[in-house]
């Protein structure tokens, strides 16, 4: 038999609907079992400040939690690593900060607020205001978990690849 494992898929900072499916576990009497929760934590909801205190807390009592990272995930680390001098066009920040990518919820939870105003500029908010161990948490995220019977990423494994060599 195989034992239980609970997959949480893209929370995108509605902590609301975190604390929901967390209240589901653990009313199912499942507040043991390993939660693998597949990345996404930010970008779109209102409160990704929330989720990721929410994560990092509950792995700090010790919960059997293991997050890993997403794409959306990966975008505010890249943001703060600031436009390459070799082709600033293509800075992340010019992109996240859009409605589509959600960058711009993600930083107002945050207290910072980016519609409409220059990427640099708001760059230079952000790195005084987010705390340094919410990057630092995200940036160590891994990408994959293994159990004996499973295989866990936030966006998919290429057929036929193996695991060792696929592309991030």
């Amino acid at each position: 038999m195989i034992d239980p494992i609970i997959a949480v898929g893209d929370i995108h900072g509605f902590s609301d609907q975190l604390d929901r499916a967390l209240g589901v576990i653990e009313t199912q009497g499942l507040g043991d079992v390993p939660v693998v929760f597949v990345g996404d934590y930010i970008d779109r909801g209102p409160d990704s400040r929330g989720v990721i205190d929410r994560l990092m807390q509950g792995q700090a009592e010790g919960r059997p939690w293991t997050c890993l990272t997403g794409n959306h995930d990966t975008f505010i680390t890249e943001f703060f690593a600031g436009p390459s001098n070799h082709a600033p066009e293509d800075w992340i920040g010019n992109r996240w900060l859009t409605r589509d990518f959600g960058g711009a919820a993600t930083l107002r939870s945050y207290g910072v607020e980016a519609e409409g105003r220059d990427p640099l500029r708001v760059l230079e908010e952000a790195d005084g205001t987010i705390p340094d161990a919410h990057v630092g948490w995200l940036e160590a995220l891994p990408r994959m978990h293994m159990t004996e019977d499973h295989v866990f990423v936030h966006g998919g494994i290429r057929p036929g690849v193996p695991l060792e060599d696929q592309d991030p």
